[in-house]
Protein backbone atom coordinates (compact mmCIF):
# COMPACT_ATOMS: atom_id res chain seq x y z
CA UNK A 1 0.00 0.00 0.00
CA UNK A 2 1.41 3.59 -1.08
CA UNK A 3 0.42 6.09 1.52
CA UNK A 4 2.13 8.74 0.09
CA UNK A 5 0.46 10.56 -2.77
CA UNK A 6 3.85 12.23 -3.99
CA UNK A 7 5.11 8.59 -4.39
CA UNK A 8 2.50 8.14 -6.74
CA UNK A 9 4.74 8.25 -10.45
CA UNK A 10 5.71 4.87 -10.98
CA UNK A 11 9.42 5.85 -11.47
CA UNK A 12 9.47 6.99 -7.66
CA UNK A 13 6.79 5.14 -5.80
CA UNK A 14 5.18 2.03 -7.83
CA UNK A 15 8.63 0.22 -8.80
CA UNK A 16 10.08 -0.23 -5.50
CA UNK A 17 9.32 -1.91 -2.47
CA UNK A 18 9.60 1.41 -0.26
CA UNK A 19 8.20 4.00 -2.10
CA UNK A 20 9.65 6.99 -2.29
CA UNK A 21 13.00 6.76 -0.30
CA UNK A 22 14.28 3.94 -2.52
CA UNK A 23 14.03 5.88 -5.41
CA UNK A 24 15.93 8.47 -3.52
CA UNK A 25 18.00 6.26 -2.35
CA UNK A 26 19.71 5.21 -5.50
CA UNK A 27 19.15 8.63 -7.18
CA UNK A 28 21.59 9.58 -4.67
CA UNK A 29 24.47 7.14 -4.97
CA UNK A 30 23.95 7.39 -8.75
CA UNK A 31 24.44 11.31 -8.20
CA UNK A 32 27.84 10.68 -6.48
CA UNK A 33 28.96 8.45 -9.40
CA UNK A 34 28.50 11.04 -11.86
CA UNK A 35 30.30 13.70 -9.56
CA UNK A 36 32.81 11.48 -9.19
CA UNK A 37 33.16 10.52 -12.76
CA UNK A 38 32.80 14.54 -14.06
CA UNK A 39 35.60 15.05 -11.61
CA UNK A 40 38.30 12.90 -13.04
CA UNK A 41 37.14 14.49 -16.44
CA UNK A 42 36.85 18.06 -15.55
CA UNK A 43 39.38 18.25 -12.12
CA UNK A 44 39.86 18.48 -8.96
CA UNK A 45 39.92 22.38 -8.71
CA UNK A 46 36.13 22.80 -8.59
CA UNK A 47 33.28 21.29 -6.83
CA UNK A 48 30.52 20.10 -8.73
CA UNK A 49 26.86 20.34 -8.86
CA UNK A 50 24.00 19.29 -11.28
CA UNK A 51 21.84 20.96 -12.81
CA UNK A 52 18.95 20.52 -15.36
CA UNK A 53 20.81 22.76 -17.80
CA UNK A 54 23.05 25.47 -18.33
CA UNK A 55 20.06 27.91 -18.02
CA UNK A 56 19.25 26.48 -14.70
CA UNK A 57 22.37 26.72 -13.69
CA UNK A 58 23.20 30.28 -14.51
CA UNK A 59 20.02 31.57 -12.89
CA UNK A 60 21.12 29.88 -9.86
CA UNK A 61 24.61 31.67 -10.14
CA UNK A 62 22.64 35.24 -10.48
CA UNK A 63 20.62 34.04 -7.96
CA UNK A 64 23.00 33.64 -5.25
CA UNK A 65 24.78 36.29 -6.29
CA UNK A 66 21.84 39.34 -5.85
CA UNK A 67 21.38 37.26 -2.13
CA UNK A 68 25.03 38.09 -1.11
CA UNK A 69 24.46 41.43 -2.08
CA UNK A 70 26.36 42.42 -5.52
CA UNK A 71 25.21 44.77 -8.40
CA UNK A 72 24.19 42.73 -11.85
CA UNK A 73 26.43 41.04 -13.53
CA UNK A 74 28.98 42.95 -17.00
CA UNK A 75 29.34 41.28 -19.89
CA UNK A 76 32.42 39.53 -21.88
CA UNK A 77 31.42 38.23 -25.40
CA UNK A 78 28.12 38.38 -26.74
CA UNK A 79 25.75 35.74 -24.56
CA UNK A 80 23.45 33.00 -26.24
CA UNK A 81 20.71 34.60 -27.19
CA UNK A 82 18.00 33.48 -24.77
CA UNK A 83 20.15 35.38 -22.01
CA UNK A 84 20.28 38.34 -23.42
CA UNK A 85 17.15 39.58 -21.39
CA UNK A 86 18.47 38.15 -18.45
CA UNK A 87 21.90 39.29 -18.82
CA UNK A 88 20.82 42.95 -19.85
CA UNK A 89 22.58 43.05 -23.19
CA UNK A 90 23.44 44.94 -25.50
CA UNK A 91 23.78 47.63 -22.25
CA UNK A 92 26.23 45.52 -20.09
CA UNK A 93 28.95 44.38 -22.35
CA UNK A 94 32.02 44.84 -20.79
CA UNK A 95 30.90 47.03 -18.38
CA UNK A 96 32.86 47.97 -15.59
CA UNK A 97 31.71 45.43 -12.47
CA UNK A 98 33.30 43.17 -9.94
CA UNK A 99 31.33 40.24 -11.21
CA UNK A 100 31.46 39.53 -15.00
CA UNK A 101 29.53 36.45 -16.98
CA UNK A 102 31.62 35.69 -19.34
CA UNK A 103 30.78 33.35 -22.85
CA UNK A 104 33.98 31.36 -22.78
CA UNK A 105 33.24 31.01 -26.80
CA UNK A 106 30.00 32.97 -28.27
CA UNK A 107 27.46 30.41 -29.93
CA UNK A 108 27.04 33.19 -32.01
CA UNK A 109 30.30 34.05 -33.96
CA UNK A 110 32.48 31.70 -32.66
CA UNK A 111 34.72 34.21 -31.13
CA UNK A 112 37.25 32.96 -28.09
CA UNK A 113 38.04 34.71 -24.99
CA UNK A 114 41.09 34.91 -23.31
CA UNK A 115 40.28 33.91 -19.68
CA UNK A 116 43.59 35.05 -18.42
CA UNK A 117 43.23 38.43 -19.88
CA UNK A 118 40.67 38.68 -17.18
CA UNK A 119 42.07 37.61 -14.23
CA UNK A 120 41.26 40.79 -12.15
CA UNK A 121 37.77 39.87 -12.65
CA UNK A 122 35.46 37.21 -10.26
CA UNK A 123 34.37 35.37 -13.96
CA UNK A 124 30.92 33.02 -14.02
CA UNK A 125 32.08 31.27 -17.36
CA UNK A 126 29.29 30.33 -19.74
CA UNK A 127 31.11 27.44 -20.68
CA UNK A 128 28.35 25.13 -23.13
CA UNK A 129 30.62 25.80 -26.07
CA UNK A 130 33.98 25.16 -24.60
CA UNK A 131 33.49 22.48 -21.59
CA UNK A 132 34.69 19.57 -23.81
CA UNK A 133 36.57 20.88 -26.36
CA UNK A 134 40.31 21.84 -26.18
CA UNK A 135 39.71 24.93 -24.40
CA UNK A 136 38.38 22.98 -21.37
CA UNK A 137 42.19 23.18 -19.67
CA UNK A 138 42.20 26.69 -20.07
CA UNK A 139 38.36 26.99 -18.14
CA UNK A 140 39.06 24.46 -15.61
CA UNK A 141 42.51 25.87 -14.87
CA UNK A 142 40.81 29.94 -14.84
CA UNK A 143 37.13 30.25 -13.74
CA UNK A 144 36.19 30.66 -10.72
CA UNK A 145 32.76 29.66 -11.33
CA UNK A 146 31.52 27.90 -14.52
CA UNK A 147 27.99 26.87 -16.09
CA UNK A 148 27.64 24.32 -19.23
CA UNK A 149 25.70 21.45 -20.09
CA UNK A 150 26.05 17.69 -20.29
CA UNK A 151 25.06 16.79 -23.49
CA UNK A 152 26.80 19.26 -26.13
CA UNK A 153 30.77 19.07 -26.38
CA UNK A 154 31.21 16.65 -23.47
CA UNK A 155 28.77 14.16 -25.07
CA UNK A 156 26.69 12.85 -22.13
CA UNK A 157 23.29 12.94 -22.07
CA UNK A 158 20.54 15.73 -22.39
CA UNK A 159 18.24 16.96 -19.44
CA UNK A 160 21.73 17.94 -17.60
CA UNK A 161 24.06 20.24 -16.77
CA UNK A 162 27.37 21.47 -14.50
CA UNK A 163 27.68 24.15 -11.97
CA UNK A 164 31.19 23.87 -10.86
CA UNK A 165 32.98 26.46 -8.42
CA UNK A 166 36.45 27.18 -6.84
CA UNK A 167 35.37 28.67 -3.44
CA UNK A 168 38.92 29.70 -2.47
CA UNK A 169 38.53 31.81 -5.09
CA UNK A 170 35.35 33.28 -3.94
CA UNK A 171 34.24 36.16 -1.19
CA UNK A 172 32.79 34.29 1.68
CA UNK A 173 29.56 36.03 1.61
CA UNK A 174 28.81 35.18 -2.02
CA UNK A 175 30.66 31.60 -1.61
CA UNK A 176 27.92 30.82 1.40
CA UNK A 177 25.28 32.37 -0.89
CA UNK A 178 26.21 30.19 -4.00
CA UNK A 179 26.47 26.81 -1.79
CA UNK A 180 23.13 27.29 -0.58
CA UNK A 181 21.42 28.04 -4.13
CA UNK A 182 23.52 25.34 -5.67
CA UNK A 183 22.70 22.72 -2.60
CA UNK A 184 18.75 23.59 -3.31
CA UNK A 185 19.14 23.32 -7.09
CA UNK A 186 20.34 19.87 -6.85
CA UNK A 187 18.04 18.80 -4.46
CA UNK A 188 15.11 16.73 -5.44
CA UNK A 189 13.99 13.97 -8.18
CA UNK A 190 15.26 13.52 -11.29
CA UNK A 191 14.54 10.88 -14.04
CA UNK A 192 16.29 7.96 -13.27
CA UNK A 193 17.10 7.28 -16.85
CA UNK A 194 19.15 10.59 -17.34
CA UNK A 195 21.30 9.57 -14.45
CA UNK A 196 21.73 5.72 -15.20
CA UNK A 197 22.93 7.10 -18.52
CA UNK A 198 25.20 9.55 -17.18
CA UNK A 199 26.82 7.48 -15.26
CA UNK A 200 27.24 4.38 -17.35
CA UNK A 201 28.78 7.17 -19.89
CA UNK A 202 30.99 8.12 -17.63
CA UNK A 203 32.37 4.60 -16.78
CA UNK A 204 32.82 4.20 -20.21
CA UNK A 205 34.44 7.05 -21.59
CA UNK A 206 38.00 7.47 -22.27
CA UNK A 207 38.72 11.05 -21.40
CA UNK A 208 41.36 12.46 -23.86
CA UNK A 209 39.53 10.68 -27.23
CA UNK A 210 36.36 12.51 -25.94
CA UNK A 211 37.33 15.82 -26.67
CA UNK A 212 36.43 18.24 -29.38
CA UNK A 213 39.92 18.86 -30.94
CA UNK A 214 38.20 20.60 -33.96
CA UNK A 215 40.07 24.24 -34.97
CA UNK A 216 39.13 26.30 -37.80
CA UNK A 217 41.20 28.81 -39.67
CA UNK A 218 39.52 31.39 -40.52
CA UNK A 219 41.87 32.68 -43.61
CA UNK A 220 41.49 33.55 -46.96
CA UNK A 221 39.72 30.52 -48.77
CA UNK A 222 37.23 30.63 -46.35
CA UNK A 223 36.50 35.20 -46.33
CA UNK A 224 37.20 34.82 -50.32
CA UNK A 225 34.53 31.74 -50.40
CA UNK A 226 32.02 33.53 -48.46
CA UNK A 227 32.02 36.68 -50.50
CA UNK A 228 31.81 34.79 -53.21
CA UNK A 229 28.33 33.82 -52.79
CA UNK A 230 27.20 37.34 -50.71
CA UNK A 231 28.16 36.14 -46.85
CA UNK A 232 30.82 38.01 -44.73
CA UNK A 233 32.45 35.60 -42.14
CA UNK A 234 31.51 36.79 -38.34
CA UNK A 235 34.70 34.58 -36.68
CA UNK A 236 37.49 36.50 -36.34
CA UNK A 237 40.41 35.88 -38.26
CA UNK A 238 42.97 32.99 -37.45
CA UNK A 239 42.72 29.69 -35.70
CA UNK A 240 39.56 29.88 -34.06
CA UNK A 241 37.81 26.85 -32.33
CA UNK A 242 35.28 24.82 -33.79
CA UNK A 243 32.47 27.48 -35.25
CA UNK A 244 32.23 29.44 -38.66
CA UNK A 245 29.87 32.18 -38.57
CA UNK A 246 28.45 34.20 -41.36
CA UNK A 247 25.61 36.73 -42.30
CA UNK A 248 24.71 37.94 -45.38
CA UNK A 249 26.54 41.07 -46.92
CA UNK A 250 23.43 43.08 -47.93
CA UNK A 251 21.18 41.77 -44.66
CA UNK A 252 18.78 39.72 -46.69
CA UNK A 253 17.72 37.09 -44.77
CA UNK A 254 20.10 34.04 -44.37
CA UNK A 255 18.03 31.59 -44.96
CA UNK A 256 17.01 32.73 -48.13
CA UNK A 257 20.53 32.23 -49.77
CA UNK A 258 21.78 29.26 -47.47
CA UNK A 259 19.38 25.55 -46.88
CA UNK A 260 21.36 24.57 -43.57
CA UNK A 261 19.75 21.75 -43.65
CA UNK A 262 21.05 20.74 -46.80
CA UNK A 263 24.70 20.81 -44.79
CA UNK A 264 23.55 20.09 -41.88
CA UNK A 265 24.11 23.65 -40.72
CA UNK A 266 22.26 26.14 -38.32
CA UNK A 267 20.15 29.41 -38.90
CA UNK A 268 19.77 31.51 -36.44
CA UNK A 269 16.87 33.78 -37.63
CA UNK A 270 16.30 36.54 -35.52
CA UNK A 271 20.15 37.38 -35.70
CA UNK A 272 20.52 36.51 -39.31
CA UNK A 273 23.35 34.27 -38.87
CA UNK A 274 24.49 30.90 -40.46
CA UNK A 275 26.39 29.27 -38.42
CA UNK A 276 28.94 25.86 -39.14
CA UNK A 277 29.55 23.90 -35.97
CA UNK A 278 32.13 20.64 -35.77
CA UNK A 279 32.73 17.96 -33.86
CA UNK A 280 35.88 15.43 -34.03
CA UNK A 281 34.16 12.60 -33.46
CA UNK A 282 32.30 12.99 -36.12
CA UNK A 283 34.46 14.52 -38.93
CA UNK A 284 37.91 13.48 -37.48
CA UNK A 285 40.77 14.95 -35.92
CA UNK A 286 42.71 17.65 -38.52
CA UNK A 287 44.75 20.29 -38.44
CA UNK A 288 42.99 24.17 -38.47
CA UNK A 289 43.77 24.50 -42.56
CA UNK A 290 41.85 21.45 -43.02
CA UNK A 291 38.95 22.07 -40.95
CA UNK A 292 39.30 25.37 -43.28
CA UNK A 293 38.96 23.51 -46.63
CA UNK A 294 35.92 21.24 -45.21
CA UNK A 295 34.16 24.68 -44.19
CA UNK A 296 34.61 25.75 -47.63
CA UNK A 297 33.53 22.77 -49.38
CA UNK A 298 30.32 22.84 -47.32
CA UNK A 299 29.89 26.31 -47.82
CA UNK A 300 29.74 25.73 -51.94
CA UNK A 301 26.82 23.14 -51.31
CA UNK A 302 24.41 25.21 -49.06
CA UNK A 303 23.18 27.66 -51.48
CA UNK A 304 20.12 27.15 -52.58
Amino acid sequence: MNLDAAAMHPEIGLRWDAPGKAYFKKAAALKERVHAGLLQSFGQRHELFLSGNTSNGLIAVCLAAARAGLSPPGLINRPYPPYEKLLGYPGLLEADRPLQVCTHICPLTGEVVDLRAHGDALLIVDAAQSLGTCFQQELVETAPVFVAPLHKHVNLVPGLGVVGVDFDALEIEFGSSLRTVLEVMEHGAVYMGVLEECARRLDERQDAASLNQVRIQVGERLTSTASQIGLRVLTPTGIQAHIASFTTVNDAPVGDLLDAARIGARIFKQQNIFRISLHSDVHGVRSPEDYESFVVEALTHAPR
